[in-house]
């Protein structure tokens, strides 16, 4: 694990351009089982115009990486900030790529990876869109796997896992789109969004992220032991989907 912590931290330092606008924002890996790995937020997204305040999701790209190298899932990830959020717009070249990968690969299961701050009492929100109506929900077919690779850090929140503040539900009539939301209502697929708390995520705060430039100049206390178990977790669980997505038609 030392070394895909080693390699996590490098293409966060390498590859991810936090505040560097470009067109050309995004990379697809290319995988071989039905799941897409989507990090929107790895760098700063823009709203109405103006940069999001919070900044980017630090260390959700080059954790989309790695479990797509360790799963051999389908990755799109970005890595310039965006003039338009593709978590936020329709009709985002992002959004379309996704159809496009889809569409061509057979994807049964989006895992989208965000990032929430350490003000927040969970280690992981998971967004469905809805926990109780399997007709509302955007994966009824793999709520209970995520459940069951979650489970300790379930126990650990109280008995809660599903929509704590992130459901991923976004609101069509204002023209707000998840890519969750996009998942099951133009792809017509299953998809979870998968907001992972700042200490257990990042790993070294790079001096131009934005929490770093406007917000809290002090060096992150980073703690390898819970960035190492939420890999762990995503990547049974990505596993597990997998296997399962042979019984969905």
């Amino acid at each position: 694990m030392e070394e895909i912590l080693e390699e996590i931290e490098k293409l966060e330092s390498e590859k991810i351009n936090y505040q560097e606008l470009s067109d050309d924002y995004f990379d697809i890996i290319p995988g071989e089982i039905p799941v897409l790995i989507s990090a929107p937020h790895g760098a700063r997204p823009s709203r109405d115009g103006k940069p999001r305040d919070v900044g980017e999701d630090e260390y959700t790209a080059p954790i989309a990486i790695i479990l797509g190298q360790l799963t051999k899932a389908h990755v799109i990830y970005v890595r310039n900030a965006t003039k338009k959020d593709p978590n936020y717009y329709p009709g985002t070249k992002y959004k379309q790529a996704i159809k496009e990968i889809v569409n061509k690969h057979k994807i049964k299961f989006i895992a989208d990876i965000h990032g929430a701050s350490n003000r927040n009492d969970f280690m992981v929100d998971v967004g469905i869109i809805d926990a109780k109506d399997m007709n509302k929900c955007s994966c009824p077919n793999f709520k209970d796997i995520i459940e069951e690779s979650f489970n300790e850090i379930r126990e650990q929140q109280g008995g809660r896992l599903f929509n704590i503040r992130f459901p991923g539900a976004g609101n069509p009539n204002r023209g707000i789109e998840t890519v969750v939301r996009f998942a099951r209502d133009i792809c017509k697929i299953e998809a979870a969004q998968f907001e992972i708390r700042a200490d257990y995520r990042i790993l070294r705060r790079k001096p131009e992220s934005t929490a770093a430039l406007e917000f809290d100049k002090n060096e992150f206390p980073s703690d390898k032991e819970k960035v190492s178990k939420m890999i762990t977790l995503l990547e049974e669980m990505i596993r597990k989907i997998s296997q399962a997505t042979r019984n969905i038609s």
